[in-house]
């Protein structure tokens, strides 16, 4: 799926604006208390103009400090999208805590780094194949736990 990073922009600047918030910095420092991380005024400002997307654990906390009406995936898809998924089940993976431990990491690392992530994976998966006992469920912080 193509992001439209101009949408997704807009959408920021909306819920900031519908929250009371005047400025991007505004913004930029009650991200820096929720996250407790060095996020910048510039960083951003580039989202709201579209320069950049926001990774997916910034989205996460815009989508806390916006509240529930502007969730993440409303942030990063839109109302009509979000629509959709509400009529979906929640998104749920099931992996190994080996290959969690991998996809923590290729997220953390540089070009050369997910290479050579890709690589380890790869003769993992070959060489120890995975027994039904170790796969545990994992979940974004965020989903809600599905109901049958």
């Amino acid at each position: 799926m193509k992001f439209n990073k101009k949408e997704i922009g807009n959408r920021i600047r909306e819920a900031r604006e519908k929250k009371k918030m005047r400025s991007v910095a505004a913004l930029a420092r009650t991200l820096q208390q929720v996250s407790n991380s060095g996020l910048t005024r510039q960083t951003v400002q580039n989202w709201e103009a579209g320069k950049i997307i926001p990774p997916w654990d910034k989205v996460e906390f815009l989508a806390e400090v916006f509240g529930p009406e502007f969730g993440e995936d409303w942030i990063m898809f839109g109302p009509r999208r979000t629509d959709q998924l509400a009529g979906e089940h929640p998104f749920l993976s099931y992996i190994s805590l080996d290959e969690q431990e991998i996809l923590n990491a290729y997220r953390h690392s540089n070009g050369v780094g997910k290479k050579s992530i890709i690589n380890t994976a790869k003769a993992l998966a070959e060489a120890n194949p995975i027994s039904p006992a170790e796969i545990h469920l994992l979940r974004r912080k965020t989903d809600a736990p599905h109901q049958s």
